[in-house]
């Protein structure tokens, strides 16, 4: 059980990351401005006269909801993405290398001239997504594994589940299949 690679975590990886954080915490303030969205396209089709019936009205309220969740997530992950920019210029820094290790002890990572051990029991989660694995520290910091940057993706992606599927709870894990 022995994991090891160098990655080059990018501005897109960080980008990615906090965007993940983002939508976690706005999900139910999406849902609240859809519903919104929704009312408003209702009062709007009242005011300008439009009658239609119940399942035309339904319809088009859904479609208000919907359009007015993706306008505010899409502006949710603009905001983010710039202030990430933002956020990385003034540090000077657009990218850096980490070392990653994952065996029987836990996770090693160095990054320049520091590094860190982590047991198993430490991780506060495990995620994957169609981009990457995050080993999450805490509940807002990570250390990212880009699937982008693995040689053969699949095999890896299946080495690092099987790992992580033996050493970390249910509950703090969501990996793919």
């Amino acid at each position: 059980m022995r994991y090891s690679r160098d990655f080059t975590i990018t501005r897109r990886d960080t980008e990615k990351f906090y965007q993940l954080l983002v939508l976690r915490r706005w999900t139910k303030g999406i849902l609240g401005f859809a519903v919104v969205g929704a009312l408003v396209t209702k009062l709007y089709m009242d005011w300008l006269g439009f009658s239609l019936d119940t399942a035309g009205t339904a319809l088009v309220m859904v479609l208000g909801g919907i359009i007015t969740a993706a306008v505010i997530t899409a502006g949710v992950l603009w905001r983010t993405k710039n202030n990430v920019t933002k956020l990385m210029r003034k540090k000077g820094r657009e990218s850096y290398v980490q070392q990653m290790r994952i065996d029987g002890f836990g996770v090693h990572v160095s990054v320049g001239g520091e590094s860190a051990k982590v047991g198993f029991d430490k991780l506060a989660r495990v995620q994957e997504t169609k981009d990457a694995f995050y080993l999450f520290l805490t509940e807002n910091e990570a250390w990212i594994l880009p699937k982008a940057q693995m040689e053969n993706a699949d095999e890896e992606c299946r080495a690092i589940r099987e790992i992580f599927s033996k050493v970390v709870a249910p509950s703090r894990r969501k990996l793919g299949k």
